[in-house]
């Protein structure tokens, strides 16, 4: 666990100051949008304020409410872009954390990580935990196919038993690695797992902990 936390520091120190192409541009994009906003419509309140000064009260109380408009309108456009490019840097040093335990080339890669997006839509977990589940994955010598399974069946055990996703694929690892589990089998060696803890009297958490000192002998 120390290397893994290590290997996560080094990668968050690295790309500290790395934001890529495409989220510079869109940071920019979004808070040059907020700006030109804010103007725009500064500049349409001005106007309309000012017209009021002939035209009534009532039209330059419309003026000063369109200035405000600009300052509040443009400074949420601004946040969001702060914001999504926040969002975009999580990910992509989360992901950086994959490419260095999965040995793959850029289509599998891409493949994985839109993967791995799919499952954030269905699991509720966030993409970068799931991502972390398949470093660790990587890291455990999980064959490269199986990833995606892995990632999928941990992060179930996680929401619906008392094991961490973490623990459960710390544990998903080193059983299948001595046992040879591969593809579908980590799920059916899930589902085991959760109909022992629903008929025993004992947890998923224990069973995986019995599971894995016993799993060499086992083999």
């Amino acid at each position: 666990m120390a290397t893994a936390e290590t290997a996560e520091l080094i990668a968050r120190l690295s790309l500290k100051n790395e934001l890529s192409g495409e989220v510079r541009r869109a940071k920019g994009d979004l808070a040059g949008l907020g700006q030109a906003v804010q103007q725009h419509t500064t500049r349409i309140g001005q106007a309309t304020r000012q017209m009021g000064q002939h035209l009534g009260q009532g039209v330059a109380t419309a003026g000063r409410n369109l200035e405000r408009l600009a300052i509040t309108g443009g400074a949420t456009l601004i946040g969001l872009g702060v914001g999504a490019a926040k969002l975009a840097l999580d990910w992509e040093q989360a992901f950086a954390g994959v490419r260095k335990t999965v040995d793959a080339t850029e289509p599998e890669f891409a493949a994985m990580e839109q993967g791995i997006l799919d499952l954030s839509s269905k699991i509720p977990i966030a993409a970068t935990e799931l991502a972390g589940l398949a470093e660790a994955a990587g890291a455990l010598g999980v064959k490269k196919a199986d990833i995606l399974e892995f990632t999928r069946v941990t992060a179930l055990m996680g929401v619906t038993t008392d094991v961490t996703a973490q623990a459960a694929a710390d544990a998903f690892g080193h059983i299948g690695t001595v046992i040879g589990l591969t593809g579908k089998e980590y799920e059916r060696f899930a589902s085991q797992v959760v109909a022992l803890g629903n008929d025993g009297a004992t947890t998923e958490s224990a069973i995986l902990g019995i599971t894995t000192r016993i799993a060499g002998a086992g083999r």
